[in-house]
């Protein structure tokens, strides 16, 4: 039984019936219908004349109907016809579709990305507003200024950082990165350490967080360049190298900082929980290869998605997003989503779990250690430490894990935490590493607030003339590096503190 409802002589709803075929003489009395909505019916086909007489039409809704093909030319006569509603529909948008088209609406939301020819819809020249079913799409028509959804939750048709919120947070991250790291690399190229093998893994990943404050800053340069005038530039700058390099860059600094932290905490593990059944601490020889595989291991996961997908109509790296990180988290299976797939749940979830059950492990064996031998080194201190570097890595990567697996439930992403993600949570590892692997050591404190305090302080005495005080506090210092207090002396002797000091 069809369910008719007239609001008024010129508007007919015919939504949510069981309709399935419009022929040529269904609507051809009707020739003052201004909006007709036959939405959510079982209609399979149109009869290319179906609408030839309804020459007042200003609105037809034709969303959610099994409709696989329609042409242009069912709409041919309808010259007044200014919005038209195609979404949820298994249909393909084309040019011969829209080509005759002179509306002013078109509602797509709900259309397949690769069921869509964008270059067609670009060419209507009175197209003012267009719905998609995701905020990336509306990259793809930059020429209509009105689009739907206005935002991904990071980037709007103005702006690439649509809130302040976003902006600030993108510059302190992108600060205390850079900052934190180039202090490590600074302090562990000054001071010189006994233990050369971990000072190079120490070094290495305060290099690899760094790259993430330099793709922080990229994107709040772009995002100043392109204030209030986004829309203008956006497919030029999703597709562009820029886009494709900043990506790779981020990709293989979260890759390369997660191998590096699980080949710390493997190494660490078998020199602290075993040391007496042949395992040594590794050589800088063996170091030096081992973090080469890393840096290849990491960069070659970045850079296989780019020839991957060369040849395709979009990049992978900023065809979702004007941040050019593929976290692929708006839809379930979109371009790339299956080499998505294996970094962020294959290989970091692997690694996630391989740190926390060796720290775990780690923790235990010194605990036990503590109880058989009258080491006076604190274990709260130790305890804290090993719990805040496994936070801040679950704290970092499994918001990602968990919302990568939501959207294979078809769990809908809310766009601010897609923002959140991106901008903060992506970014804390590089920002925290410093604090943990390096400003928490007692030793580095030592060297850079204390030794480094007294020598600026010793050399401005000198300058003011006063030698003798200058004389007495440089001999202090260097005489307090030439032996080796009793804590240096216990980390030689042992394995256990010698690995934690560093």
């Amino acid at each position: 039984m069809c369910r008719c409802r007239k609001s008024r002589r010129s508007t007919n709803y015919l939504d949510f019936n069981r309709i399935e075929y419009i022929g040529k003489e269904t609507f051809s009395q009707l020739d003052n219908l201004h909006l007709l909505d036959l939405q959510h019916n079982l209609i399979t086909h149109i009869h290319g004349q179906a609408f030839a007489n309804l020459t007042n039409m200003r609105d037809i809704r034709l969303v959610g109907n099994p409709i696989k093909e329609l042409s242009g030319e069912t709409f041919l006569h309808n010259t007044r016809l200014e919005a038209l509603s195609l979404a949820h529909m298994p249909i393909h948008i084309t040019g011969s579709l829209v080509e005759p088209l002179n509306i002013s609406f078109l509602n797509l939301s709900g259309i397949r990305y690769d069921h869509i020819d964008f270059a067609a819809i670009n060419a209507m020249r009175n197209l003012t507003y267009i719905i998609y079913d995701r905020f990336f799409y509306c990259s793809m028509t930059p020429q209509v200024r009105m689009c739907k959804p206005a935002t991904d939750g990071i980037s709007s048709f103005q702006d690439l950082l649509s809130k302040p919120v976003l902006r600030y947070s993108a510059w302190v991250m992108a600060t205390l990165t850079i900052a934190g790291n180039v202090l490590v690399l600074w302090g562990r190229f000054i001071y010189r350490d006994e233990n050369v093998a971990v000072t190079m893994v120490i070094r290495n990943l305060a290099l690899a967080d760094m790259l993430m404050g330099f793709y922080l800053v990229t994107i709040g340069v772009q995002d100043y360049r392109y204030r209030n005038e986004y829309y203008k530039v956006v497919l030029d700058w999703i597709s562009s190298w820029q886009c494709t390099l900043i990506g790779t860059l981020a990709v293989s600094s979260s890759e390369v900082s997660m191998l590096i932290l699980a080949f710390m905490s493997l190494e660490r593990f078998l020199l602290i929980a075993d040391p007496f059944r042949g395992h040594r601490s590794i050589g800088s020889r063996v170091m030096w290869l081992a973090l080469i595989c890393i840096w290849i291991t990491g960069v070659g996961l970045a850079v296989v998605p780019v020839l991957l997908w060369r040849t395709s109509t979009l990049p992978y790296y900023g065809s979702y997003s004007g941040t050019c990180f593929p976290l692929h988290i708006h839809e379930a299976f979109p371009m790339g989503w299956l080499y998505s797939a294996f970094v962020f749940l294959g290989v970091n979830l692997l690694l996630l779990v391989m740190i926390a059950m060796l720290y775990t492990a780690l923790l235990i064996s010194i605990w036990r250690t503590r109880s058989a031998t009258p080491l006076t080194l604190l274990d709260c201190e130790f305890a804290v430490r090993f719990f805040f570097i496994v936070l801040t890595d679950f704290l970092c990567w499994v918001p990602i894990i968990v919302m990568k697996i939501w959207v294979f439930f078809n769990y809908n992403i809310s766009d601010d935490i897609y923002a959140w993600l991106v901008v903060f949570v992506l970014p804390l590892n590089s920002a925290v590493n410093p604090l943990l692997y390096t400003f928490t050591t007692p030793k580095y404190r030592n060297q850079i607030f204390l030794r480094g305090w007294k020598k600026i302080t010793s050399r401005k005495r000198a300058e003011a003339g006063n030698g003798n005080v200058a004389t007495t506090t440089t001999g202090t210092a260097t005489g307090s590096s030439q032996h080796p207090d009793d804590s240096t002396t216990l980390a030689k002797a042992m394995p256990l503190a010698l690995t934690l000091s560093n």
